[in-house]
């Protein structure tokens, strides 16, 4: 027969610090995107003001994540060593090289973000059954930020046709 698993508090404690690690080292590579965005398009004072605002928000975002780390395991210190054992689907992405893959680069921002949005989605789902209620209210917090971010790229500012014209 199957035997049932008690899940313990250090069991989704761990989890809850899995997740968040790898909600940061998504939070890297949006920041990267949305840095490379704007020196992408430069020119575009309206498309870059906003790129900023989010990358201010992702910014902020990386540095809550670090105090609800902090809160839950003491040192909130994130360190490369703590993403060996993340998916690779999350770890942080490896320096792009100049000139290569602009494509790729213009449908990852939608696509980390998207992921972002399940992350969170799982983060105070976790946090909530834990009793860790305020790194929930931290990820509601972000996760609504997400939104806003996933709309404004879903935006006429990204499509094809404009991409190739600037």
């Amino acid at each position: 027969m199957f035997e049932m698993r008690k899940v313990t508090m250090v069991d989704q404690r761990q989890n809850l610090l899995h997740q968040l690690r790898g909600a940061y080292a998504l939070e890297q590579n949006v920041e990267r995107s949305l840095r490379w965005l704007n020196d992408r398009h430069a020119g575009q004072a309206a498309l870059v003001s906003t790129g900023q605002e989010y990358l201010k928000q992702t910014l902020a975002q990386q540095q809550l994540l670090g105090k609800c780390l902090h809160r839950i395991e003491g040192d909130g210190q994130i360190t490369q060593s703590e993403n060996v054992n993340l998916p690779a689907d999350i770890l942080p992405a490896p320096p792009a090289q100049p000139g290569v893959g602009n494509v790729d680069k213009l449908f990852r921002l939608p696509s980390l973000t998207l992921e972002g949005i399940d992350t969170y989605t799982s983060c105070i789902a976790t946090a909530e059954s834990g009793g860790f209620f305020e790194t929930k209210f931290t990820c509601e917090g972000i996760l609504v930020q997400k939104f806003a971010l996933s709309a404004w790229l879903s935006g006429d500012n990204f499509s094809m046709a404009n991409y190739y014209r600037r």
